[in-house]
């Protein structure tokens, strides 16, 4: 397997979520990913917890869409799953705009062009 040297997805997503903080964007992340004990997992999944929805909700409506769901994925290398790829499609189907995002600078670019919609709340 050849050299891997673009981010992890998880410090790109604390970069996103650090950003938002930063910039006054309300948004919450998902409790999927991470390593766990199995008796955890079963907890979470109990309580409502799905495999493959996005990390980040971003909840302002603009331009006709209910909210904004990101999904990050590594830059180089980062493949959605068929979980990861079925929740995007659903959420589109509701009206939410649900997109991936490899790496930092293109979840930014992506939240950008969604906000700019519509003014919101900074």
């Amino acid at each position: 397997m050849p050299f891997n040297d673009s981010p992890l997805e998880e410090h790109d997503q604390m970069r996103l979520s650090a950003w938002l903080t930063r910039n006054g964007i309300r948004h919450t992340a998902s409790a999927n990913g991470g390593k766990r004990t199995v008796q955890a997992g079963r907890k979470l999944k109990l309580m409502g917890l799905s495999c493959g929805f996005p990390d980040i909700t971003i909840p302002y409506q603009a331009g006709g869409y209910g909210g904004l769901y990101l999904e990050l994925k590594r830059v180089r290398g980062g493949q959605p799953t068929s979980e990861q790829i079925a929740w995007i499609e659903f959420l589109r189907t509701q009206n939410y705009y649900a997109d991936f995002a490899y790496g930092f600078e293109e979840a930014r670019q992506i939240v950008m062009k969604y906000l700019a919609l519509t003014p919101y709340a900074a």
